[in-house]
């Protein structure tokens, strides 16, 4: 069923007296989900682990290194911060784009994170064939999900 008004459909849990979708509470939970991941960012950086995608399979994913960029950016080491990831200034686009979801056109939402997902993936795959670095990178026998496998099955063979 679609709702071109902006208010809950009855059939949905989350408000179901009709009434008008409250805007800023939108963009209030919008910015709650934005402070979380920041915090949880910032805690897997000090506690040195990093990308929990790259942790667990051992494959940076197309966002690796973003964080570093936009830290390395706050301190206007922009050299730098293009070094782990060249599309870091994007990052106040993207913010804006999730926090103010609902006042954007759907043709140009549309439109905007179509161009975004093309760049992120083709400036991954750049940096996986043709670039010599260690942000971006494939190593199975890296990640816990193998280590974890391996250790099941070498347990397996002990007991068999």
């Amino acid at each position: 069923m679609t709702n071109t008004n902006h208010e809950y459909s009855s059939d949905q849990n989350t408000n179901t007296s009709n009434s008008p979708i409250n805007p800023k509470r939108i963009v209030l939970e919008r910015l709650k989900v934005c402070s979380f991941v920041f915090l949880l960012s910032l805690v897997l950086s000090l506690l040195h682990i990093g990308c929990l995608i790259k942790t667990f399979t051992g494959i940076s994913c197309p966002g690796c290194g973003m964080t570093r960029a936009v830290e390395s950016a706050l301190l206007f080491h922009f050299e730098k911060a293009f070094y782990y990831h060249p599309l870091f200034p994007l990052t106040p686009i993207l913010l804006l784009l999730f926090i103010f979801d609902d006042f954007v056109k759907k043709n140009l939402k549309t439109i905007l994170w179509t161009i975004i997902i093309v760049l992120f993936f083709g400036i991954y795959i750049y940096r996986l064939l043709f670039t010599a670095n260690d942000v971006v990178s494939i190593d199975i026998y890296s990640g816990k999900v193998l280590e974890l496998l391996n250790k099941i099955s070498a347990w397996e063979v002990l007991h068999d």
